[in-house]
């Protein structure tokens, strides 16, 4: 039996990696966020962008304009929580809850992931961060001053995408100056 355990992880065949909530709720924000996408843990491949178990893809009714960027949505909620809906429709999301949105463009026929940001919810608010993708789409990097990347998009634009930084996102996940997330209404999913 153990050497049948020793083979499957060693063959890959191990359980399917688990989210990272100490990632998430570490109380020392913004300064504790990991410098890798990875190590929340919310997919299972990398840039395929497989959800790891206990993380939802989902999509809004009225999606906003990103230049053009195809958007793909998560959420992940702990284990025992749920999320309820509150007045106006706005989603009640437990503290370790996190929404993952990544940003991509069609490239040579593939999709190539630009950014995902994350809204990280701690036991002392929302936590925002961005994340770029490498070149090699293997890995993302926290990019806390933001960051230009040079696109085409799907007209054919070359335009120069905006990541934004860390102070940017409250621009638009700010409510009462309150960091909040804004897309995920009852009415919208």
């Amino acid at each position: 039996m153990a050497l049948a355990a020793i083979l499957s992880l060693a063959l890959g065949a191990g359980p399917a990696p688990a989210v990272n909530d100490a990632a998430i709720l570490s109380p020392d924000a913004p300064t504790t966020l990991p410098p890798d996408l990875s190590t929340f843990g919310f997919f299972r491949d990398g840039a395929a962008l497989t959800p790891a178990e206990g993380v939802a893809a989902y999509r809004l009714n009225t999606p906003l304009w990103s230049d053009g960027a195809e958007k793909l949505r998560f959420l992940y909620l702990p284990k025992g929580t749920t999320a309820r809906a509150q007045g106006e429709g706005l989603l009640d999301l437990p503290v370790g809850a996190a929404l993952v949105k990544s940003f991509a463009f069609p490239e040579a026929g593939k999709r190539r992931l630009v950014e995902t940001r994350v809204l990280l919810h701690r036991a002392n608010g929302w936590v925002a961060a961005s994340y770029q993708w490498d070149a090699a789409q293997t890995s993302a990097r926290l990019v806390p001053a933001g960051a230009r990347v040079p696109i085409t998009t799907p007209a054919g634009e070359a335009i120069s995408y905006k990541i934004p930084n860390r102070n940017q996102c409250k621009e638009c996940h700010a409510l009462d100056n309150v960091m909040t997330p804004i897309g995920p209404k009852a009415r919208n999913l």
